[in-house]
């Protein structure tokens, strides 16, 4: 199931997002695996230097600018990009398009239902030739780095590698890898402790919220009326899709009582003996 390897190599063409001018990205707190670990909380309620909202409550920080604690972004929250840089950024409902502002997508950042947040279309907020910015040709990129495709039609700028350390010195997000189909090793974004060739939205694997096909690892994106414009794959009985979903007009689809946001986060999915639930999907426990 050439789909599925493909999902489960990555772990998520719009305007790219802009911090606040002047801003500079600053590390978040990344786990030793590479996981982006929960950010320290400061108390929020000593300043609103972001001003209130009509009820009396701080307001959230612009998506966006730097942090390296959720008291940096007001009543937000501070988040990892793709290469472990905090960004400001607030939760998001999931097939809400209007939830997050231009430039951002909602993504899951951990792996309950509840764990989606606005997320860099690029994985980086600020697409400057360095680490993740999308490109053209190698010079579109900063020196020393290359212009890669790892997925058709999807182009980013990595540089080269040979050890982790040389990657987790320009982020700590990043690690050293050769994946398919590259054929040398670059440093890669991790997601729960595997590097991914994928930065940001694009190629979105099964169940993510998409605006065409060719958007989709899975090659076909469908718009339901109950469960909404997502990836999904074909088939002809419910042997042909993944644990917890089943083959409603030739397409694989979650339950409706829990949608892709939920069976994303595991609910309704009940794996075989051996195997656990990661994201989804039934695989083999690390």
């Amino acid at each position: 199931m050439v789909w599925l390897a493909a999902l489960l190599a990555l772990p998520s063409g719009c305007q790219r997002a802009e911090p606040e001018t002047g801003a500079t990205s600053q590390a978040a707190d990344v786990g030793a695996d590479g996981t982006a670990s929960e950010l320290p909380s400061v108390d929020a309620a000593t300043v609103c230097q972001f001003g209130s909202t009509d009820a009396g409550a701080c307001a959230p920080a612009p998506v966006c600018a730097p942090c390296v604690a959720n008291g940096d972004c007001g009543s937000g929250v501070c988040k990892p990009d793709a290469l472990g840089h905090g960004y400001c950024t607030r939760p998001c409902t999931y097939f809400g398009a209007a939830s997050c502002p231009t430039g951002t997508f909602c993504r899951q950042l951990g792996a309950e239902a509840e764990a989606f947040f606005c997320f860099p279309d690029d994985g980086i907020c600020t697409a400057d030739g360095s680490d993740c910015s999308p490109c053209a040709t190698s010079p579109d990129c900063a020196q020393g780095l290359e212009c890669v495709e790892p997925f058709p039609g999807v182009r980013t700028c990595a540089r080269n590698c040979t050890e982790s350390a040389a990657c987790a010195a320009v982020g700590p997000a990043l690690a050293c890898a050769q994946l398919a189909p590259l054929t040398q090793s670059y440093c890669h974004p991790k997601v729960d402790g595997r590097p991914t060739a994928r930065c940001g939205q694009r190629p979105l694997g099964f169940c993510e919220p998409c605006k065409s096909s060719q958007d989709c690892t899975t090659g076909q994106c469908v718009d339901d009326p109950n469960i909404g414009r997502v990836c999904t794959k074909p088939c002809t009985s419910k042997t042909d899709c993944p644990a917890g979903t089943s083959c409603r007009q030739s397409v694989c689809l979650p339950a409706l009582l829990h949608g892709c946001q939920g069976w994303l986060g595991c609910q309704g999915v009940e794996c075989p003996t051996g195997q656990v639930c990661h994201r989804g999907f039934c695989i083999p426990p690390p």
